[in-house]
């Protein structure tokens, strides 16, 4: 059996930068996954205890000016989930991302952000993956 392509088009699409993760974010998200607003609050603090995300309590979702997004992607490279991807998408930005200049200071602390290579626990994983 024989196809004829008849009609190809392109479209090109242009999305806006996601603003910072905040904690009711990160429970919608958490709830969406099959968790448990508690449960996810107490993985999400235990990521941060073990020093692999920031502070999971903020209401902000806007990055400081000085924010390196370019050394976390750079930590997530080496992540055998996505590290390629963020490898692909660093090369496709000469290795230096600006941080997203949308979202909300609200004063108390930076958006959840990763801060290092996700431990192997299936709670961890998921809410990890998320940030």
């Amino acid at each position: 059996m024989r196809a004829q392509v008849l009609n190809q088009w392109d479209e090109k699409k242009k999305l806006r930068r996601p603003v910072g993760l905040n904690t009711v974010q990160m429970l919608k998200a958490a709830s969406a996954l099959g968790m448990s607003p508690g449960t996810a609050m107490k993985v999400a603090e235990d990521l941060y205890s073990a020093g692999y995300v920031s502070y999971p309590r903020t209401e902000s979702t806007k990055y400081a000016d000085s924010y390196n997004v370019t050394e976390v992607l750079e930590q997530q490279a080496k992540s055998s989930q996505w590290g390629k991807m963020v490898g692909v998408f660093l090369r496709q930005n000469n290795y230096w991302i600006n941080p997203p200049q949308e979202g909300y200071d609200a004063g108390d602390h930076p958006p959840i952000t990763p801060c290092g290579q996700i431990a192997n626990k299936d709670d961890f994983k998921k809410v990890g993956a998320f940030i």
